[in-house]
C-alpha cells in the first residue's frame, strides 16, 4: 500500500556507489521513490532533475517586498539589516551585496554575518575585491565554513581535464563560446575535443551558467560565475599559466575584433555590433590588462583590437569608453605602427566634441606621420575632424572646406573608417546657412556615395 520516500544527502563523494545502490533498489521495490541531493545527476533513466538556481535580486513583475536574496539576507542578519532596509541608500547598498555574490544563498548567508565586523559600505567593498574570504565559524556542514571551501568541494569532485579547463576559463570575465574555450583552454594534455565536454561537465555542476537557450537559434555562451573565477584564477596562477592564458585571449580578442572590423566593412554591420556586444567585457579585460602588464605584445594588440572596432565607439555612443582606452593605449606603442596612426585620428574624432584641445593635440601628433608617408586616407580623416572643430566654433566655411578635402582624399569603399558620405553629409550642414545649393548638392553626394546602401550608419548619417 503505502511508498515508500528514501532520501540521500549529498552523495557526490560516493556517487558512483550511490548510483548503482539505487539503481538496486529500484530493481527490488519499483513503487519506491528516491529524493538524492548532488551537483550533479546520477545519470540514471528516469532521473527527473531539478535544479536549484540561485536567487533572484531583483524583485519579480508584480510581487511586492525585497527580492528574494535581500530577503535571506534580512533574516540572516536579523535586526541590523532590517534597519538599513529602512534608508534608501543603505537598502540599496543591500542589494548590491547580494547582486555581488550573485544570489548564492551560502554566500548571502555568510555576507550577512559579517555585519558584526564591517559596516554596510565596508561589506560591499570589500565584496567587489572578491568573495572567497566570506567564511562562518560555525556552519552547519564544513564544506560550507567558507566559499573557497564550497567551490573546493566542488573542484575535487573534477577530473583533470575539466579541473585544468575550469581554470584556464577563469581567464575570461564575461561570456564566451565554445569555440573560443577551445581557442584559449585546449592544449598542454587537455585534446580539442575533450573541451565540449568540460564545459557540459562545468554547467551540470553549476560553475558554468548558459547565457543562451540551448535549443535557439543564437549560440549557446557560457558565463562562469564569480567565486568559480576567483577560485579558477587563483588555481591558474598556481599551475603558473595566467599569462600564456592571458596572452591567448588577447590573440583571440584581436582576431575577433578584426572579424567584427571586417562583417562592418563588407555591409553586415548588425553582425558586427552583436559580435562587439557579446564579446565587450573580453576586449575590454584585454585592454586593462595590457595596461597593468605593458609589454609591446600585450600593448599593441590591445591597440589593434580598439582600432578594429572603431564603430563602436564612434557611431555607437561609446565615445567616452573609446577615448579613455586610447588616452591610455597609445603612449606605449610604437608611434608609427598602422593601428597607433589609426587610433590617433580615432581619439582626435572621439575627443573633438568635448575636448577640443585634446582633438588639437592628436591631430599635431597625427599629421606629420600622414604627410611624410603620402597617407591620403589619414590627412582626409584629419581634415574631416578639423571640420568638426570649426563647426564647434562656428567657422562653417572653414568647415565646409575641411569637409570637402576628406571627400576629395578618401576613396570610396576604404576600409576601416568611416566612409566619405558622412564627411559629405557634414558639409551639407556646414554649407546650409550660406549656400543652399551646394548644400544640396553635397546632400545628394552622399546619398548617392558609392556603397553607402551597404553602409547602414552611413546611409542613416547622409
Amino acid at each position: 500500500g503505502e511508498r515508500t520516500l528514501l532520501v540521500l544527502d549529498d552523495v557526490d563523494p560516493v556517487q558512483a556507489e550511490c548510483a548503482r545502490l539505487v539503481q538496486q533498489l529500484l530493481m527490488a521495490a519499483p513503487a519506491a521513490r528516491l529524493l538524492v541531493t548532488a551537483q550533479r545527476p546520477l545519470g540514471l533513466g528516469e532521473e527527473q532533475v531539478l535544479r536549484l538556481s540561485a536567487l533572484p535580486v531583483d524583485v519579480p513583475a508584480g510581487a511586492t517586498g525585497p527580492a528574494p536574496a535581500v530577503r535571506l539576507f534580512v533574516e540572516r542578519a536579523r535586526d541590523s539589516a532590517a534597519e538599513l532596509l529602512g534608508r534608501d541608500a543603505e537598502s540599496a547598498r543591500v542589494e548590491e551585496v547580494c547582486r555581488l555574490v550573485e544570489g548564492v544563498p551560502l554566500a548571502i548567508e555568510l555576507a550577512a554575518d559579517q555585519l558584526d565586523r564591517y559596516s554596510i559600505d565596508d561589506l560591499a567593498a570589500r565584496l567587489r575585491q572578491g568573495q572567497g574570504w566570506l567564511t562562518s565559524s560555525y556552519p552547519a556542514l564544513r564544506r560550507h565554513q567558507s566559499v573557497r571551501d564550497a567551490v573546493g568541494s566542488t573542484y575535487r569532485l573534477c577530473a583533470w581535464a575539466v579541473r585544468v579547463v575550469w581554470a584556464r576559463a577563469s581567464i575570461f570575465t564575461g561570456s564566451f563560446t565554445e569555440d573560443t574555450a577551445v581557442s584559449v583552454t585546449s592544449g598542454g594534455g587537455v585534446r580539442t575535443e575533450l573541451i565540449p565536454s568540460c564545459l557540459a561537465q562545468l554547467s551540470a555542476l553549476g560553475v558554468l551558467r548558459t547565457t543562451e537557450d540551448p535549443g535557439g537559434l543564437r549560440r549557446v555562451r557560457y558565463r562562469m560565475t564569480r567565486a568559480a573565477r576567483e577560485f579558477g584564477a587563483s588555481r591558474l596562477t598556481e599551475a603558473g599559466e595566467y599569462p600564456v592564458a592571458a596572452s591567448r585571449r588577447t590573440h583571440h580578442i584581436r582576431a575577433l575584433a578584426a572579424h567584427a572590423g571586417h562583417c562592418w566593412d563588407s555591409g553586415d554591420q548588425i553582425a558586427a555590433l552583436c559580435l562587439v556586444r557579446d564579446e565587450l567585457d573580453e576586449l575590454l579585460a584585454t585592454a586593462h590588462h595590457a595596461l597593468e602588464h605593458p609589454h609591446p605584445e600585450n600593448t599593441d594588440a590591445a591597440l589593434d583590437a580598439v582600432v578594429s572596432v572603431w564603430f563602436w565607439w564612434l557611431a555607437q555612443g561609446h565615445g567616452a569608453t573609446g577615448l579613455d582606452l586610447l588616452a591610455r593605449l597609445l603612449p606605449l606603442c610604437e608611434p608609427g605602427r598602422p593601428s597607433a596612426v589609426r587610433g590617433t585620428w580615432l581619439a582626435a574624432w572621439l575627443a573633438a566634441c568635448t575636448d577640443p584641445a585634446a582633438a588639437r593635440a592628436y591631430l599635431a601628433a597625427v599629421w606629420p606621420t600622414a604627410v611624410l608617408g603620402g597617407d591620403d586616407i589619414t590627412l582626409g580623416r584629419v581634415a574631416h575632424v578639423e571640420g568638426l572643430l570649426a563647426l564647434r566654433r562656428g567657422d562653417t566655411p572653414a568647415a565646409a572646406t575641411h569637409f570637402a578635402d576628406t571627400a576629395a582624399l578618401i576613396p570610396a569603399r576604404v576600409p576601416a573608417g568611416p566612409s566619405p558620405a558622412v564627411s559629405l553629409a557634414a558639409l551639407a550642414i556646414a554649407r546650409a546657412g550660406y549656400d543652399p545649393r551646394g548644400a544640396l548638392h553635397a546632400a545628394r553626394r552622399a546619398v548617392s556615395w558609392p556603397g553607402v546602401r551597404d553602409d547602414s550608419w552611413a546611409n542613416l548619417v547622409a
